[in-house]
């Protein structure tokens, strides 16, 4: 792999690392989330084949950014699908309840699992563990 001059990455990281944060701050509603994108999207800048070759580094920056968000939701929701309320609707399923409760049990749960949904991260995981 070609050594990439750091001096480059610095002078992009100086430059748009607030900017970045600010976005991911607002999309994430978490601090910690959003920092852990941004060294992401900096490393990755840093690991391209030539970074000094990209046009427009805050494009490529918020773009990886982006994509990381995306990938880090549907981590999440892959997790939350997987939660113990599956094994709770099962229960609920198998007590024969009347058609109304029944009903009433299905609204509840997505109600629930769209709370949780809308729940920063941190509390989220709190929540699912």
């Amino acid at each position: 792999m070609p050594k990439t001059d750091n001096r480059l990455i610095v002078k992009v990281f100086q430059k748009h690392e607030a900017d970045l944060r600010l976005y991911l701050i607002k999309k994430t509603g978490s601090v910690e989330e959003a920092e852990d994108i941004v060294q992401e999207a900096f490393l990755k800048l840093h690991l391209a084949k030539s970074p000094e070759d990209i046009r427009h580094p805050k494009a490529f920056l918020f773009r990886v950014a982006t994509n990381v968000l995306i990938d880090n939701i549907r981590r999440r929701k892959a997790r939350l699908q997987e939660t113990p309320l599956g094994g709770y609707a099962e229960s609920v399923a198998a007590d024969n309840l009347s058609p109304d409760a029944s009903v009433h049990s299905r609204e509840f749960r997505k109600v629930f699992e769209e709370a949780i949904r809308e729940l920063p991260p941190r509390r989220r995981q709190v929540i699912v563990m």
